[in-house]
């Protein structure tokens, strides 16, 4: 490997810890942003309501009853996929706002 080629590997790291640093920054930014939404009662309301409607408690396994109990694999994926929006919204909370909803 030469100078040059050292050089831009360095480039890279540095580029890559930038940008990991400036996501980090924007997660802690929205963090804060949905600490403050969901501490107010209607922030409150609104987390319970996407609680319910992501069917963040139910199971995202889909089946056919009519065809002798088969997965429904495409119905699985959107239903886990509705699941993890909450999923997400929840794991940058604080327990203090999870214990409320």
């Amino acid at each position: 490997m030469g100078i040059a080629d050292r050089h831009r590997t360095k480039l890279e790291l540095d580029d890559r810890k930038q940008k990991e640093a400036e996501k980090l920054e924007e997660l802690r930014e929205i963090r804060r942003a949905l600490e403050i939404c969901f501490s107010t009662p209607e922030g409150l309301r609104v987390l319970k309501w996407l609680k319910s409607e992501t069917g963040f408690e139910e199971i995202s396994v889909a089946v056919n009853m009519k065809e002798g109990g088969e997965i429904l694999p495409l119905a699985t994926v959107y239903n886990e996929g509705r699941r993890s929006v909450f999923v997400g919204i929840k794991n940058l909370l604080t327990e203090e706002i999870l214990r409320k909803v």
